[in-house]
């Protein structure tokens, strides 16, 4: 979106959040990026700077990169983002489906099928799931591989 299109109080409130990290006032940045986020519903930097603030906090970055992958600009790397909160908030099913959307806006990103492979070896080495169910996940790597190579 154009600048001049955006409310500025929300705009106030997304530089207050990013001076305020610099000056590692935690505190403060919390409550701007998150008025931001709120103030710029539809733009896609205000909900992804206030996800990655969160990202030690799984359960509230999803939120903001569910808001993201909503708004116009969202592209294949904010799904890929998506998927990485999503393992760590243990949503494995929806991390896959959305490293997929990822991979099928961008087929060609080599980081985005990198990730995933990465993402599911993580959950393969401490899920604590049947071996059948990590076999599924390696054939489902192999599938999207020959999808795409």
């Amino acid at each position: 979106g154009r600048l001049w299109d955006m409310g500025r109080p929300g705009l106030y409130r997304y530089a207050r959040g990013l001076m305020a990290l610099e000056q590692d006032d935690h505190k403060t940045a919390e409550k701007a990026l998150a008025a931001a986020a709120a103030l710029l519903p539809d733009q896609l930097f205000a909900q992804l700077e206030a996800a990655r603030f969160y990202w030690t906090r799984p359960d509230v970055s999803v939120q903001y990169y569910r808001r993201a992958v909503r708004t116009p600009d969202c592209n294949a790397e904010t799904w890929a983002e998506l998927a990485g909160a999503l393992q760590l908030a243990d949503d494995i099913d929806g991390a896959i489906e959305a490293m997929c959307k990822a991979i099928s806006l961008n087929p060609e990103n080599l980081e985005a099928y990198l990730g995933m492979i990465e993402g599911l070896g993580i959950i393969i080495k401490s899920s604590i799931k049947s071996k059948i169910e990590s076999n599924l996940c390696i054939l489902m790597l192999f599938a999207f591989k020959n999808a795409l190579f």
